[in-house]
């Protein structure tokens, strides 16, 4: 990755974590906080569950991939692999 990747890689996901703990985390199934409230940062979420639809970047459509057993979302556009 250049410097300017770095950076920006960095910012994304200072962004990221501060937008996840202002909406008090993300509930997905049955997750609550101590006080017993859900997370609403599930309704951030840009590719999360929305495999087949338009990635609200590009307009291309969102992928689904297991890996290592697991579900991974992504555009093939916008994260295009190195």
């Amino acid at each position: 990755m250049t410097p300017r990747e770095i950076a920006s890689l960095y910012h994304a996901i200072r962004d990221v974590l501060r937008e996840g703990i202002e909406n008090k985390g993300t509930t997905i199934k049955d997750y609550v906080d101590g006080e017993g409230q859900s997370g609403n940062y599930q309704e951030q979420l840009r590719v999360y569950s929305r495999e087949g639809e338009p990635c609200g970047n590009c307009g291309k459509t969102i992928v689904k991939k297991k890996v290592s057993g697991r579900s991974s979302y992504y555009c093939p556009a916008c994260q295009k692999a190195r």
